[in-house]
């Protein structure tokens, strides 16, 4: 009899009465808020333990259990936002004559990173679920990709796992005598459990049929009516699985709950709408940038960018992304601080650090520092031995060389120069594991020159002169470059920009070039990236342009200013072309 009263407590999780509101909000770039509402009456706390032990002295709390609860509130949403992606932005305490609670406001910036628990984060909660393994999680699963016709779709999937078959079934939760249960009925009177999903972007479909306008509920439970209702009688065993035990607790009175617990939300994709007003272009370059991290799909020949996330957050530079072979990893430049002073090349005090590289792991969501030296790094990419990573040092002297690094955890590796005598270098990119193009900076007034060097005998060749900062290799093993050609020897008459192709043949020891076709209208500095199929990308302030071979002009494809981005400039797309890295202006 008191077991049944104390197992009702554990299967609402707590010891009271209670409400629990959560809100998610989420925005068309994957970003958003949850709100919570939560109370509790205390005086209800010590009625419940009176009723599950006789022995507990009936008295009202005193001020001291009052801050106690306060403080598991508040300790309570701290750790709730460190496991489960989300950043507290305001809590404010609740307190009436008989009613203690907490409203929570948590941001975050990436909707497929977060967690949300099913059961409700308030103090005084006591697990109720018997798991058939060790390890037990009630939250839900949230993803959140593009999909086919212009469409993003959120997913929430609910917890599943074994259940303990000799756990208690779900109808000895109501079982006793008929005065306890009566008075226990009324201190539950009130309980109510809600999660709901609200969506900024207009909702296209849902497999859920509690949808109301853009809101979707995923969860609404009113305590008193569903575990003294006459349907939870007849669950007399224990459900199998977690899953089983929702489907039931879906039929009870009072429960709004899907019996599909895969809830899938689909809303158009804002980054389709090529007609959208873009972010206007800062009339300045910004010297905060950020890294953005998209899913990139094209089906049909359609090019379908997803939700991006800021895998940089850093004030200041984050600038020239580019993947591993296997496309787990980003390498990237950045400028941040140490434990140390500001460093700068030349031994004195800077007013910003030294810029060094970093590596991002995709899957854990984690940035490690590769460099930490007191010269400056830009450009990382991985080389062909998998054991290092090449990049161009700003020495002391202020020398730009290419140099390779230590691809470890040892942020004081071992370094050394690949090519000794080429000076200085802006910008290179490799042909294959001997073979690199670079672009060498101009001495006293000459421009810049493209030249190929063997890494292995030392031979060099200049291709062309007067070229652009985007040397990029392609999937065909050839590297694209812009070339400039003045259309008179008047500066003023300016320039024609023309993307090239620099490759090698079979037949012949020298490198070849060919024209590919003119970049979009409006750039000067064009940034491109290739595509595993062949085609180039190229941003113009927030809209990315793709061309193909054989294609007369570059159309426009994706609007990345319907996720807030703008004065996009470097991209990298990942060897399988499932994702792309996006540098833009910080939000």
């Amino acid at each position: 009899m008191r077991r049944a009263i104390g197992l009702i407590v554990c299967a609402v999780g707590f010891s009271g009465c209670f409400t629990s509101k959560v809100l998610v909000t989420v925005r068309p770039d994957g970003s958003g808020t949850v709100e919570q509402t939560t109370t509790i009456r205390p005086a209800d706390i010590l009625r419940f333990q009176k009723l599950a032990s006789p022995d507990t002295p009936a008295a009202v709390l005193d001020p001291a259990a009052f801050r106690d609860l306060r403080r598991d509130f508040e300790r309570s949403a701290q750790s709730l936002g460190r496991a489960t992606n989300l950043r507290l932005r305001s809590s404010t305490p609740i307190e009436t004559a008989d009613t203690i609670g907490w409203q929570l406001t948590y941001d975050f910036t990436d909707m497929s990173a977060l967690s949300l628990d099913l059961l409700p984060q308030i103090p005084g909660a006591r697990g109720f679920i018997a798991a058939k393994g060790d390890t037990t999680s009630t939250r839900i699963a949230v993803t959140l990709e593009p999909i086919a016709g212009g469409l993003e779709r959120y997913t929430f999937r609910f917890p599943k796992f074994g259940m303990d078959p000799a756990a208690e079934p779900p109808a000895s939760w109501a079982t006793g005598p008929a005065d306890e249960m009566a008075a226990l009925k009324t201190l539950m009177r009130g309980a109510r459990i809600t999660l709901a999903v609200n969506s900024a972007a207009p909702i296209v479909r849902t497999n859920s049929p509690f949808r109301q306008d853009n809101r979707v509920t995923l969860l609404d439970a009113d305590i008193e009516q569903a575990l003294f209702s006459k349907q939870i009688g007849t669950l007399a065993t224990t459900p199998l699985t977690f899953d089983e035990m929702l489907g039931a607790f879906a039929e009870l009175p009072g429960v709004t709950l899907a019996k599909d617990h895969e809830i899938t939300i689909d809303v158009h994709d804002p980054s389709t709408d090529l007609t959208a007003q873009t972010p206007s272009p800062s009339t300045t370059p910004s010297q905060d940038t950020e890294i953005y991290l998209a899913p990139l799909s094209s089906t049909g020949g359609r090019l379908t960018v997803g939700p991006p996330i800021d895998i940089s957050t850093n004030p200041g530079y984050d600038n020239q992304p580019s993947f591993t072979p296997d496309g787990n990893q980003i390498l990237f430049a950045s400028s941040r601080a140490t434990a140390g002073p500001p460093r700068d090349a030349r031994g004195g005090r800077a007013a910003t650090p030294a810029t060094d590289i970093f590596r991002y792991g995709i899957a854990s969501h984690l940035v490690w520092r590769v460099t930490n030296t007191a010269e400056g790094e830009f450009s990382p990419v991985l080389m062909a031995d998998g054991k290092n990573i090449s990049v161009v040092r700003v020495e002391a002297d202020g020398t730009q060389r290419l140099w390779q690094v230590a691809n470890s955890d040892n942020a004081r590796g071992e370094t050394s120069v690949i090519l000794p005598d080429i000076r200085p270098v802006g910008y290179y990119a490799w042909m294959d594991d001997r073979t690199v193009a670079l672009f060498v900076l101009g001495q006293n007034g000459q421009p810049s020159t493209l030249q190929v060097a063997d890494t292995q005998t030392g031979k060099v060749e200049i291709v062309a002169s007067d070229i652009g900062r985007s040397i990029q290799r392609m999937p065909s093993g050839g590297v694209s470059f812009v070339h400039r050609e003045r259309r008179s020897a008047d500066p003023s008459t300016g320039t024609t920009l023309t993307i090239k192709r620099l490759f090698k043949t079979s037949t012949s020891s020298s490198v070849q070039v060919e024209a590919l076709t003119a970049p979009p209208p409006g750039l000067t500095e064009p940034y491109l990236t290739w595509m595993s199929d062949g085609s180039a990308l190229v941003a113009v302030n927030s809209t990315l342009y793709r061309w193909r071979t054989g294609d007369s002009s570059w159309t426009p494809v994706v609007n990345l200013g319907g996720f807030g981005l703008r004065d996009v400039t470097r991209l990298a797309v990942s060897p399988k072309g499932d994702r792309i890295a996006i540098v833009a202006a910080a939000k």
